[in-house]
């Protein structure tokens, strides 16, 4: 009988250094656990922030590069325009020397016939401006090339190195009503007109045809006249 209690408290102690051990055991595995999971959220964190330093990394370096894309960009488009600024200076330039030459060679043989359309005119006179300040204080001017005169007749010569429907349109209109309006004392005369240059639109001469303008091309240093269809304004 003895012994039975003794072999039942050995069972007991036995059972009970087990589960001890099987404490031990959930509790270093636990721990274990924790720790691997603490490691890993670690090395997770440190990965995150290295991504997320390497992204700051990649858009600062886009941003350099688009800052400098752009400054290259705005350097060269401020190199283009001061070309083509400089182009269009020499080109206004070549046709401003080349307008005047056409108006001095218009202005020295119209001075050497004053005859147009077999009308002849007593003076000659180039580049006359006039301008009047009108009521409300507005400046009303205007401005000619080549004007011929004789007792009874105005002739308005527009010169330009090349010709364009716009000027025929713009002699016909504003330019024949600014001069009788800034010059009255002209207001009974005939008026003819006449467009010239070195090189016309291809539209100039049957505009200036069915405006009746006389049309003066330059060649060289000669003047060729046409004026068959000339009306009086």
């Amino acid at each position: 009988m003895e012994n039975w209690r003794e072999e039942i408290a050995e069972i007991r102690a036995i059972m009970k250094e087990t589960a001890k051990r099987q404490e031990e055991y959930e509790a270093k595995r636990q721990k274990e656990q924790e720790e691997y999971e603490a490691k890993r959220q670690k090395e997770a964190e440190i990965a995150r922030k290295e991504a997320e330093a390497e992204r700051k990394k990649t858009e600062a370096e886009r941003k350099e590069y688009e800052a400098e894309r752009q400054k290259e960009q705005k350097e060269y488009e401020a190199k283009r325009q001061k070309e083509v600024a400089e182009i269009n200076k020499m080109i206004g330039g070549i046709t401003n020397n080349n307008g005047k030459m056409a108006e001095e060679v218009l202005f020295n043989s119209l001075a050497a016939t004053k005859t147009i359309a077999k009308v002849h005119f007593d003076g000659i006179g180039r580049n006359w401006k006039k301008n009047i300040t009108l009521d409300g204080g507005k400046e009303f001017k205007g401005e000619w090339d080549i004007i011929l005169t004789n007792k009874v007749a105005v002739c308005i010569v527009e010169a330009k190195y090349r010709v364009s429907k716009k000027d025929v349109v713009r002699l016909a209109g504003e330019q024949v009503k600014s001069f009788k309006a800034l010059y009255p004392e002209y207001n009974d005369y005939k008026f003819y007109l006449g467009i010239g240059g070195m090189s016309f639109g291809g539209d100039v001469e049957e505009e200036a045809k069915k405006r009746g303008i006389a049309m003066l091309r330059v060649k060289g240093n000669v003047v060729e006249i046409i004026d068959s269809n000339l009306k009086v304004y």
